[in-house]
């Protein structure tokens, strides 16, 4: 199970996306055969994908999540108050 909130999920995958994009120059890019082109980071673009068939990036979750961050912060907060 990830605990990584589906919004840093998103934000990560994107990243990763763009770091494969920027790893061929937009002239090389252009040189690529379509078929080439299709299968140019398909990997981190499905990702991307898969992160939004989810449906999990609606606000309803975010907000969701984000207050389980919030809860979390403050029973640690709590526990080093009583320490």
């Amino acid at each position: 199970m990830n605990t990584k909130p589906a919004f840093q999920l998103f934000v990560e995958a994107n990243q990763e996306l763009l770091n494969c994009y920027n790893k061929t120059s937009a002239a090389d890019f252009a040189k690529l055969s379509d078929s080439q082109k299709e299968t140019t980071c398909s990997s981190q673009r499905e990702r991307v994908k898969d992160l939004l068939r989810t449906n999990n990036l609606v606000m309803s979750n975010l907000v969701r999540e984000r207050i389980e961050i919030l809860k979390r912060l403050g029973a640690e907060q709590e526990i080093k108050i009583r320490e």
